[in-house]
């Protein structure tokens, strides 16, 4: 097996088992902490993911591999310049939030000692995160899986053992995962600064900030887009509810796994596909692959209340109702990539910005409006709502862009069809949620769609065969 496809595979298998400890870590934590303890660990990972936008740069998105092929004579500076300019960055946010420490505590709803942890960890964080995407860039996965998985089984178990053996369990659960992960994160750290002292350059500095700054309103629009939920069910109705919508959001998830490692072979080949000017290779896997990102949504759905019973106790079963929208907004995501790629290839990227700005803005003012009326469910509906409106502008940026190149969109996507298996699904989420609590009926529903899947099981892999093979 070639080098990449190999070091792919192992990738995926690495993302895989560190959710899977995450997942088989969940029935823990919600039984020996109650559903308020559990909500501030849910809220603080919410402000981490917003925060990490303006504390990291993210250095370790686009413009690092833009990096490793620009300066590919002095890749050792560069990483090490990296290195420096993000922890500048989280020295700078730290300096703001010791000017006026108690505004910043009551504007996030977090204790002191949690932000201090939260910029420590940012700190050292930067370092694994561009190690890792070194590693990926250089397709050695060895050490990469091995620090990944060791670090996920060991600081889930000395936190287990920490927030069993404490009072105050939510702040124990953070501290203890961070204080863990920190310690490896500062070998990485002090490694990295050993292969090459050069924390500032001025060239890589300038390079990177003037990649990267233009793209935080995306990166913070696409986070808002999926933290910002929990951070206003907990401002709105309580840290309980925020922690019952957490567990449900951690579950639905579940599926951008299989969404990840689809798109990580189907965005190569699209882009192959479209230099070579084989838009019919495009428009034939497309369906099918929006079929089976569908189905694996539908699992999901279906499974939904017997999910939620397996993770958790008793008191987080009203987080059933929010795995339908949920999971139906997984379909979504993947449905926009689909036209956001097209964007990416011919480098319009202010489309991107945009259609991440109003989908951000769109949520917050929907999340507003109907948490306070309806509670937490609300929430994944309004998710839901904003991802299908930037599947929509994309389609209709893609659109744009495709034909300022001479292209038409129905020759790379059958937009009928896309239409089509989109209201299905729609409609099917509409029907499995009413009879949610209707056991037998759902099993019913259950069995139906697996004699379905059995029945054409062949049919599919033979379609979807010449696609893996490419």
């Amino acid at each position: 097996m070639p080098e990449p496809a190999k070091a792919s595979i192992w990738f995926m298998i690495c993302t895989v088992l560190q959710k899977g400890i995450s997942m088989v870590t969940m029935p823990i934590f919600t039984r020996i902490m109650s559903p308020e303890q559990y909500g501030v660990v849910s809220v603080y990972n919410a402000w981490y993911g917003i925060l990490a936008i303006f504390a990291t740069l993210n250095l370790s998105a686009g413009v690092f591999n833009k990096g490793m092929i620009k300066y590919e004579t002095d890749k050792p500076n560069y990483v090490s310049s990296m290195l420096g300019l993000a922890g500048t960055a989280t020295i700078l946010i730290g300096i703001i939030y010791l000017i006026n420490p108690a505004l910043w505590e009551q504007a996030l709803q977090l204790p002191r000692i949690l932000i201090i942890t939260m910029l420590v960890t940012y700190f050292f964080e930067s370092a694994f995160a561009l190690w890792a995407v070194y590693e990926r860039f250089h397709y050695h996965y060895k050490y990469l899986v091995l620090v990944t998985i060791a670090t996920s089984v060991l600081s889930s178990a000395f936190s287990i053992i920490v927030v069993f053996n404490t009072q105050n369990k939510g702040i124990a659960r953070i501290v203890s995962t961070a204080v863990f992960q920190s310690a490896i994160y500062a070998i990485i750290y002090i490694m990295i600064v050993k292969k090459s002292r050069k924390l500032f350059n001025k060239e890589y500095w300038v390079y990177a900030l003037k990649f990267n700054i233009p793209l935080i309103p995306h990166y913070l629009s696409m986070t808002v887009l999926g933290q910002s939920d929990r951070i206003m069910i907990n401002n709105m109705v309580g840290s309980g509810q925020a922690a019952i919508y957490g567990v449900a959001h951690n579950i639905s998830t579940l599926m951008t796994i299989i969404t990840n490692a689809i798109s990580g072979t189907y965005v190569p080949f699209v882009y192959r596909s479209i230099k070579d000017k084989k838009y019919s290779d495009v428009k034939k896997i497309t369906n099918l692959l929006l079929v089976i990102v569908a189905v694996c949504c539908t699992a999901i759905l279906l499974f939904g209340p017997e999910i939620i019973r397996l993770f958790a106790p008793e008191e987080y079963y009203a987080a059933r109702w929010v795995i339908p929208p949920i999971s139906i907004s997984i379909y979504f995501v993947f449905l926009y990539q689909l036209f956001g790629n097209i964007e990416f290839y011919f480098e319009k990227t202010k489309f991107v910005m945009i259609a991440s700005c109003i989908g951000a803005i769109t949520n917050i003012l929907l999340n507003f409006i109907f948490i306070d009326r309806y509670g937490f469910v609300a929430a994944a509906y309004t998710s839901l709502v904003c991802y299908i409106l930037f599947s929509v502008m994309h389609y209709l940026f893609s659109k744009m862009v495709l034909k300022q190149n001479q292209i038409n969109i129905d020759r790379l996507y059958d937009m009928k069809g896309v239409l089509i298996i989109s209201i299905a699904l729609l409609a099917f989420m509409i029907i499995i949620t009413v009879i949610y609590d209707f056991i037998v009926i759902r099993y019913s529903v259950i069995l139906v769609v697996a004699c379905f899947i059995l029945a054409n099981i062949k049919k599919i892999y033979k379609n979807i065969a010449p696609f893996l093979r490419k």
